[in-house]
């Protein structure tokens, strides 16, 4: 079991200059009508500890060249939860591009759903992004916050 602490909160928030005031544990109660009473966990923050805890051997889908990622946010993780993950047995897909495995997940924080979702790994590449055009060293290069197409937005 894992515990979620403001420390863990206040890392992550500082890490990506992300200042929101649901993170913040002097400010979060100037949010009118905030039916978290308390700070809440970044969704990135989330998506890492599951990715986190596959890499520690969580799941046991083959690694392949491509990994994706799909998840709903169901309810916050907050300050003090408890985050246990659990996945349903993989399935294995097999399609005109090549074999993909997939399994679902869900997090929960202190017995409850904070995020579903699936994880999957696959020989092709499943997802379409207007960021696969770009080589990863001239997305490297760009400044940060920057919109590229119009519609995405990059941050580190």
């Amino acid at each position: 079991m894992f515990t979620i602490t403001q420390l863990h909160i206040d890392i992550a928030r500082n890490a990506t200059d992300d200042f929101n005031l649901f993170h913040d544990p002097m400010r979060w109660q100037r949010i009118s009508g905030n039916p978290f009473q308390g700070t809440i966990a970044l969704g990135f923050q989330l998506g890492l500890f599951i990715e986190t805890q596959i890499h520690r051997g969580a799941s046991n889908i083959k690694p392949r060249r491509y990994s994706v990622y799909e998840f709903t946010f169901v309810n916050p993780a907050k300050e003090g939860d408890d985050l246990s993950l659990m996945f349903k047995a993989p399935r294995v897909s097999q399609t005109e591009q090549g074999e993909q495995e997939s399994q679902r997940l869900i997090l929960k924080a202190s017995g409850k759903p904070s995020l579903m979702g699936f994880y999957r790994q696959s020989d092709f590449m499943s997802v379409k992004s207007v960021l696969v055009k770009y080589k990863k060293e001239d997305i490297a290069r760009l400044a940060d916050r920057t919109l590229l197409d119009g519609d995405v937005f990059l941050k580190r």
